[in-house]
């Protein structure tokens, strides 16, 4: 009976996260982004970036960094896209994506992605720093493909600037910022 209710659980986890595949991404809404991307696409993104970029950090574990990429933005399936320009306090985030976190791990029987997800908070661990620079890079990424349609997004190159911590992450978005034109569309 115990595996019937596990299986039972787990359909029911993918059954919730999956439709993090529907979720836009409000950052892009905001902008008025035709038929911008999900929170799924972000983390697929950020998945590909993990596997191109991993190789120039050599002691780094592929594996965790690739899980830490897929589940960092599975609360929001729970409490949403939060953005800094919706009043929430990054505390009250916090709180709200730990609780979406526990309540995945009291459904899965498992602390798992719930104790990675704090480690990516966290950003202790070079994984955490590494795929938390990238995550803030995707976006960048993503606003180079929007910018191509004459939308401004220099917020998120602002902010990326003031948020990426590690030397790689400063490089890649070095080599973006300089390959930008002063119409904000792309060289490369």
């Amino acid at each position: 009976m115990k595996a019937n209710t596990d299986l039972k659980n787990k359909i029911s986890f993918i059954n919730e996260v999956i439709l993090l595949k529907e979720q836009t991404r409000q950052g892009w809404i905001r902008y008025k982004i035709q038929n911008p991307e999900s929170v799924a696409d972000h983390s697929f993104g950020l998945c590909l970036l993990v596997l191109t970029f991993c190789d120039l950090l050599p002691n780094l574990d592929i594996k965790k960094c690739l899980v830490l990429a897929l589940i960092h933005d599975l609360a929001e399936v729970r409490v949403g896209d939060i953005t800094p320009h919706d009043n929430i306090s990054k505390s009250e985030k916090y709180c709200l994506e730990k609780l979406a976190f526990e309540y995945f791990s009291h459904l899965l029987e498992d602390q798992t992605f719930y104790d990675l997800w704090i480690e990516y908070e966290s950003c202790v661990t070079l994984e955490a720093q590494f795929v938390r620079d990238l995550d803030i890079l995707e976006s960048v990424f993503q606003a180079k493909r929007y910018e191509n349609y004459d939308v401004d997004l220099e917020e998120f190159w602002v902010y990326a600037k003031r948020a990426i911590k590690t030397k790689i992450g400063f490089e890649i978005y070095s080599l973006l910022k300089s390959s930008r034109r002063k119409n904000n569309s792309f060289a490369i």
